[in-house]
């Protein structure tokens, strides 16, 4: 039985898919920039790669920031400001906090676990989204990245948190995600079990272990009481 149980957010409880293209959409239309299906496709490759070389260490958060829209920028021959981009970007974004499918319903199911949040993220983003969407009243505390001074997967970021969990025990551990590099990895490098949240039944990257795989987060009830 597992009675810790750590949540990544996005794209996990809240549709950071559908925020991000709302969030786009909208500060797009604030700088008079034909918005488009495939406008959105290039930025969200672009912004996937930039988020990925965070994960690995090669690029800073600010970097990400950054980069991704001057890539963008320079692909469509955009003279905009990146940064001042990114900024209202943000003030988007952080209004947006759609939720998964039943979400809630297995929070409320929950209630004798020790919930904690681990996100990868800013914090001007994230603590609106998480308070806003009604999420923060079922966990004992949020792990922002921005806060802990490190990104899932590291270990550096895990061995933080752990000092904030009372009576941590790794046996009794599972952490629930929708990332195999970021949340499954990141529990790989813990030594805890995982939970692939997969609803679009994606293929495993290889040397990466998932414990347990659902494809609708009411599956989950059945594996943390076992």
């Amino acid at each position: 039985m597992f009675d810790i149980l750590l949540f990544d957010i996005d794209d996990t409880l809240l549709d950071f898919h559908k925020a991000e293209q709302l969030a786009f959409k909208a500060v797009c239309e604030q700088y008079n920039i034909t918005y488009n299906d495939e406008l959105y496709k290039q930025y969200s490759n672009i912004n996937a790669f930039c988020w990925k070389q965070l994960e690995l260490g090669k690029m800073k958060r600010e970097e990400v920031y950054i980069q991704r829209f001057e890539q963008l920028f320079d692909l469509y021959k955009l003279n905009i400001n990146a940064k001042e981009f990114n900024a209202a970007y943000f003030a988007k974004l952080r209004l947006q906090h759609p939720l998964m499918p039943n979400a809630l319903e297995l929070l409320n199911q929950l209630s004798e676990k020790k919930l904690y949040v681990v996100t990868n993220g800013d914090k001007y983003v994230q603590e609106p989204r998480y308070h806003d969407s009604g999420l923060h009243r079922y966990f004992i505390k949020s792990f922002i990245s921005q806060e802990v001074g490190f990104e899932k997967p590291s270990i550096e970021y895990f061995n933080t948190i752990i000092k904030d969990i009372q009576d941590f025990n790794k046996e009794t551990t599972l952490i629930i995600g929708d990332s195999l590099t970021s949340d499954i990895k990141g529990g790989n490098n813990l030594g805890i079990k995982t939970c692939w949240y997969n609803p679009k039944r994606k293929t495993c990257i290889e040397g990466i272990h998932v414990d347990y795989e659902i494809h609708d987060l009411l599956e989950l009830l059945p594996i943390v009481n076992q």
